[in-house]
């Protein structure tokens, strides 16, 4: 490799990555995903910018919040891919760990984004609309659907599991459950892990 960096045939061992995913951000688009097969790797790029104009519209209603360049590319990831943690906002951005948990705190603290976990493994996803919530969604929904949402009413950025939901919302257990996979399908309910059996299961309202 130093032989191929002498003869000006390959760059500095090291730049080539970084590099890429500084133009890739340059272009408004995401930053590449990687596959480890071990003796080499693979880099998937993704060819639709994050920030196009029905995304551009959404991110003017924050106009009234102080955040930055990157918060805002942050916020764009999310509403597209759902989720964040902190080494993507690195990639994304081509910052350190250290200014991603601080510029992410900024965006939870303004209620932005909700964080899920803590320090190495926390998970951030959006919160739901800044605006008063009320459950009143397509009339199609039947009375337990609008039951439960009920249950979200306090803390409408606060997953909850199924008990809590069932709990809040005075429904039966099995009941809840039911009613709580129907508004998954329909998307109005979010689930906070990937895998469905999950102890740690919790839903949120998916933010429009």
């Amino acid at each position: 490799m130093r032989l191929l960096e002498g003869a000006s045939i390959v760059e500095n061992r090291g730049t080539g990555v970084p590099t890429m995913i500084a133009q890739l951000s340059r272009a408004g688009l995401p930053p590449p995903r990687f596959k480890d097969e071990r003796t080499h790797f693979r880099a998937f790029f993704l060819n639709e910018t994050l920030l196009d104009e029905k995304t551009i519209a959404w991110l003017n209603e924050f106009a009234d919040q102080a955040i930055n360049e990157r918060q805002r590319k942050a916020l764009a990831y999310l509403k597209r891919y759902l989720s964040i943690r902190n080494k993507d906002y690195c990639r994304l951005n081509g910052c350190d760990s250290r200014q991603a948990t601080a510029e992410l705190a900024e965006l939870r603290n303004a209620d932005l984004i909700v964080q899920l976990g803590s320090r190495g493994s926390a998970l951030y996803r959006l919160a739901a609309p800044r605006r008063s919530f009320e459950p009143t969604v397509a009339t199609s929904l039947r009375g337990r659907h609008k039951k439960l949402l009920s249950s979200f009413v306090e803390s409408p950025s606060i997953p909850l599991t199924a008990r809590q939901i069932a709990d809040r919302s005075n429904m039966n257990y099995e009941t809840a459950r039911g009613a709580i996979k129907e508004l998954v399908k329909i998307g109005i309910l979010h689930p906070t892990q990937d895998k469905a059996r999950s102890a740690k299961q919790s839903y949120e309202i998916v933010r429009r």
